[in-house]
This record gives C-alpha cells, sequence and structure tokens, in this order.
C-alpha cells in the first residue's frame, strides 16, 4: 500500500500537481482531487486499499497515510 501512495505522489509532483487543493479533503467526499481522487480510483482495483479506505470510515483504523 505505501508503495502506491509514493508511486501517487512521484506522479503528481512530476506533473507539478497539487497532492491536496483544499484542508478539508476527505475519504469520498465529491470534490476530492488528485492524490485523494486517485486513492479511490485505486481502490476500485486494489482489495486491500479498499479495506484500508473501509476501515479509516468506520473508525477502526486511526493511524494512516490517508487525509480524513
Amino acid at each position: 500500500m505505501l508503495i502506491i501512495i509514493i508511486v501517487i505522489i512521484k506522479i503528481l509532483g512530476k506533473s507539478n500537481l497539487a497532492l491536496l487543493e483544499k484542508k478539508n479533503e476527505k475519504i469520498n467526499q465529491e470534490n476530492n482531487r488528485n492524490f485523494l481522487s486517485l486513492i479511490e480510483m485505486i481502490a476500485k482495483f486494489d482489495k486491500i486499499i479498499q479495506e484500508h479506505i473501509h476501515g479509516i470510515k468506520n473508525d477502526k483504523i486511526h493511524n494512516h497515510y490517508l487525509w480524513t
């Protein structure tokens, strides 16, 4: 999972795009951009990330790499 996050950050950096455009971006918000949008897209295909996001949304995971 961490490798996927690092790859996303590298891609955004090479494209000169911000990770977050607003301080209050959260998983599964309609107006997410860049970083969280890519995480959500990859989660559609990756079971581990799906489970991680599910744990964050259900307050089962409190320390994580994703902003919420």
